[in-house]
């Protein structure tokens, strides 16, 4: 393989590519890239989230994510409109309590898989 363009942001966790938009974790921010130059990768819109991005995997123009809080306590599923990637819209958002999560999530079709691993309490 041969790069052929690259982007300045670092502590990038998880990334998902669909055609020419590529989403990608960034520490607490959902950003959203246009790779239709893919020599020049530039980032187009963004969403601020609360916690650590720890997956992420697009669904048409829906994007479906993880975080987790810095304390590793619960995992947190939210999904997001990216079809404007300007300006991509939380849809919704699910709370797994007292688990803990890997760093990926698999979508097929519209079923998302999650690593679980349930916590002792």
């Amino acid at each position: 393989p041969v790069p052929v363009g690259s982007s300045a942001f670092t502590s990038v966790s998880t990334l998902s590519v669909s055609g020419t938009k590529v989403v990608a974790g960034v520490l607490r921010s959902l950003v959203v890239f246009d790779v239709s130059n893919p020599s020049s990768p530039q980032p187009v819109g963004g969403y601020s989230t609360r916690d650590y991005m720890v997956g992420v995997e697009l669904f048409g123009s829906v994007a479906v994510v993880t975080t987790i809080p810095i304390f590793l306590s619960n995992l947190t599923m939210q999904t997001y409109d990216v079809r404007d990637v300007s300006s991509p819209q939380e849809l919704g958002s699910l709370l797994v309590s007292d688990y803990r999560v890997g760093n990926f999530l698999a979508l097929s079709g519209t079923t998302v898989y999650l690593p679980f691993q349930e916590t002792s309490t």
